[in-house]
């Protein structure tokens, strides 16, 4: 029996807001068929992940998660003895976060990777779930999905947010260690939402109705960064306007944006995720 794999950043919080959001827009789907729901947390950044699979001569995916078995032993448990990991998985999502503000490894020559290269070929490679899989990234981290409180009607309105703190490039910046101005981005980001929506610390606690709001408020930020003509359900060209606009900017921001909107809407198509939201 074809499964769905799904491979998250975080232990709690991702796996936490799936389960909760995955019966009240994709009810009666795979999504919520536990028989065919393989969950993984990967418990570290996308560019770590970047640098195990191009040691591994190669990006499969399935393939280096079952070479660490203590940490994802339900994954082995998953493949049938008759069927091979790609046999097994009709579809494979991953949803990471931007993580600007991580340094990357160093290569060969001593200097470092960019993090921007790396992840642009990471989307160029994971771009389809029944293929390679498909990589879904959330600005500025899966928090995200607590941000947004109304829906934007133009581009002036996308919510914007944080530069790279500490390892902002711009060494000009009057703000590059003021822990206010520019601050440590995962403490920093994390405890801002809260403030910003107390009502969404907890996922379970949000409505059926403030679910669809959220998912409308990012859907539509997607349609204003990529333009009427634009490929909404594309990571790669979300990715290459945040780059163009936002991230290259002197001091690197980016255009606030879950991934969760997106896993559903590559599932399920547009036509579908927007009668369902409109349900709600």
């Amino acid at each position: 029996m074809s499964k769905i794999l799904f491979l998250f950043e975080g232990r709690e919080y991702e796996p936490d807001i799936f389960e909760t959001i995955s019966p009240l827009i994709a009810p009666g789907s795979n999504f919520v068929n536990n028989d065919k729901v393989v969950v993984c947390e990967y418990c570290t950044h996308i560019y770590a992940l970047y640098s195990k699979l191009k040691a591994d001569d190669g990006l499969d995916i399935v393939g280096l998660l079952l070479e660490q078995p203590d940490k994802f032993p339900h994954l082995r448990e998953a493949i049938d003895e008759n069927t091979s990991p790609q046999e097994t998985f009709e579809a494979i999502y991953l949803l990471f976060d931007y993580d600007g503000h991580v340094n990357m490894p160093l290569m060969d020559d001593g200097s470092h990777l960019d993090g921007d290269v790396a992840l642009q070929e990471m989307l160029n490679f994971f771009d389809n779930a029944s293929v390679n899989g498909k990589l879904l990234i959330s600005y500025p981290m899966v928090e995200a999905i607590k941000h947004l409180s109304s829906v934007p009607s133009s581009r002036e309105d996308v919510v914007i947010t944080k530069c790279k703190g500490p390892h902002c490039p711009n060494m000009d910046c009057e703000n590059r260690f003021d822990r206010i101005a520019c601050p440590p981005i995962r403490a920093y980001y994390k405890s801002h939402v809260n403030i910003l929506n107390p009502q969404r610390i907890k996922s379970e606690k949000i409505s059926s109705q403030e679910w669809g709001h959220i998912f409308k408020c990012h859907l539509k930020v997607a349609e204003l960064l990529c333009g009427t003509s634009g490929n909404i359900d594309s990571q790669i060209e979300i990715f290459d306007v945040q780059l163009r606009d936002f991230i290259s900017k002197s001091c690197p921001q980016v255009a606030v944006l879950s991934s969760f909107p997106f896993l559903f809407l590559d599932f399920m198509g547009e036509t579908s995720l927007r009668r369902r939201i409109d349900e709600l």
